[in-house]
């Protein structure tokens, strides 16, 4: 049997009373659950319903299973529905109803709409503790972390041992840079479940972000041995990985998180970022991402990478039209910035470059390659002590040596542009690139082409050059 329910009766009639009349159909020996429905309906719904209702049963007590139904019925409740649109029946709702009702609409992404309706709940039930919760997800989604922690914070309180509300409050605190918080509210959660996957992971996730890789693998492992099928923690540990240089256990990782849930689009999109960086394979890498953004549309993420990879292969329509998609979906997306940044510095658009840059580093004012990156395009554009400015404050805070050394580098340029001594500078320089580091997403091109037609001296571009040598050997592939 199928019959199709639309949002329209959904709407007026509420979830719990239209899956009775559901069942009704198709279980017509539970001809007892007619008069039920029949309490919960008034006037002109609660004609037209019973009308419907022995049309069906009728069929239904004469007809062969493996059969639809005929088109009789079906054309009556498109009818009953097309006036409904026109003249609302009222219907006195229950907390039942406007719960699934709430869960409808969040199923099918309308946060806004499932937050009136299990509010609409709570006041026919002040006490329930998963409205409370549901209304949480909905609000953190929107990123209205203070009510969302609000109301987990009242899942607590009436249910002091549930731990799903500790876990998931400790994910608000950690978007909103409240560590200590998030840390806490994680612990509790396995203390009252100690085979929490999700809150090891979310432990793992905080250590990563602080760059405590080691640590992050460590409770990342403990996800997996509390579930072996937990395939964020696969992908969350891939990503550690990655970041240690251990390549051949990170795409393992992907693979099995994949593996473990094939609609991981986090999964889909990290691999993919891992072809295009490490296996330096676009192509692979817009699959991944295409699969990512299948699974899920308003991925900003993959948009966003995909636009990386259109612009290695010198798709720059696609690019470009990625990175706006990116954005669009997360307006305070540093990221999506910074790589239109490098696109249009690419296109030779200097001033859009600039502002996307500076535009990152406003979101993100802690982020190393769009500090870098500005630093190349003022230098560029002969803004040799704006440069210099952005170089000495990521020069603060960087600790990646990648990036210390790309810093180091234009830290050398742009004062001996400025006719500044360099010999410390260079000093720095030369220590730092003793060591074992590979520069992985930096491109040289620009600077290389800058220095063939700037108006420098021969002395100065000859510096620039030996410097830019020296620092190119640790290039991936070089």
């Amino acid at each position: 049997l199928f019959l199709t329910i639309s949002l329209t009766l959904l709407t007026f009639f509420g979830y719990r009373t239209i899956r009775r009349y559901i069942q009704m159909l198709i279980e017509p020996q539970a001809k007892v659950l007619v008069k039920k429905l029949m309490d919960d309906l008034k006037r002109e719904g609660k004609e037209t319903i019973t009308n419907i209702t022995t049309d069906l049963n009728k069929i239904l007590d004469n007809r062969d299973a493996s059969k639809p139904l005929t088109e009789d019925p079906r054309k009556k409740l498109v009818k009953f529905e097309a006036k409904l649109t026109k003249e609302k029946t009222e219907i006195e709702y229950l907390f039942d109803d406007w719960f699934y009702k709430g869960l409808y609409e969040y199923d099918n992404g309308n946060n806004p709409g499932a937050i009136t309706y299990w509010s609409e709940a709570l006041k026919l039930n002040p006490n329930s503790d998963l409205a409370y919760f549901n209304r949480g997800l909905a609000y953190s989604n929107l990123n209205q972390h203070e009510k969302a922690i609000k109301d987990y914070s009242k899942v607590i309180q009436l249910k002091p041992n549930y731990a799903p509300a500790y876990n998931n409050r400790g994910i608000v605190y950690k978007n909103v840079k409240q560590n200590e918080s998030a840390m806490n509210d994680y612990n509790k959660a396995i203390e009252l479940e100690p085979k929490n996957a999700p809150a090891y992971h979310n432990i793992a996730s905080i250590s990563y972000g602080l760059r405590q890789y080691k640590e992050a693998i460590k409770d990342y492992n403990k996800a997996i041995e509390a579930d072996s099928n937990y395939s964020n923690a696969y992908c969350g540990r891939g990503d550690t990985y990655s970041k240690l240089n251990l390549f051949e256990k990170a795409i393992n990782d992907y693979n099995k998180a994949i593996e473990t849930n094939q609609n991981n689009y986090i999964a889909y999109n990290n691999r993919g970022a891992y072809y295009h960086r490490i296996e330096q394979d676009p192509e692979a890498a817009i699959q991944d991402f295409n699969k990512a953004i299948e699974i899920e549309p308003n991925y900003a993420s993959a948009y966003c990478n995909r636009g990386v990879s259109y612009d290695k292969l010198g798709h720059d329509e696609e690019a470009i039209k990625d990175y706006n998609k990116a954005i669009e979906l997360d307006s305070r997306y540093a990221i999506a910035f910074n790589n239109r940044g490098v696109h249009y510095g690419k296109l030779k658009q200097d001033e859009k470059a600039i502002k996307d840059y500076k535009k990152s580093i406003e979101l993100d004012p802690i982020y190393e390659s769009a500090h870098t990156n500005l630093a190349e395009a003022l230098i560029i554009t002969n803004d040799h002590q704006g440069a210099l400015n952005s170089i000495t404050k990521a020069l603060s805070f960087s600790v990646e040596t990648e990036n210390i050394a790309l810093l180091r580098y234009f830290d050398c340029i742009t004062k001996k542009l400025l006719n500044m001594d360099t010999s410390e500078c260079e000093s720095l320089f030369s220590e730092i690139i003793k060591k074992d580091f590979t520069i992985i997403s930096f491109s040289f091109d620009l600077l290389e082409s800058w220095i063939k037609v700037v108006d420098i001296s021969e002395n100065t571009k000859k510096f620039v050059k030996e410097k830019t040598v020296l620092l190119k050997k640790h290039l991936k592939g070089h």
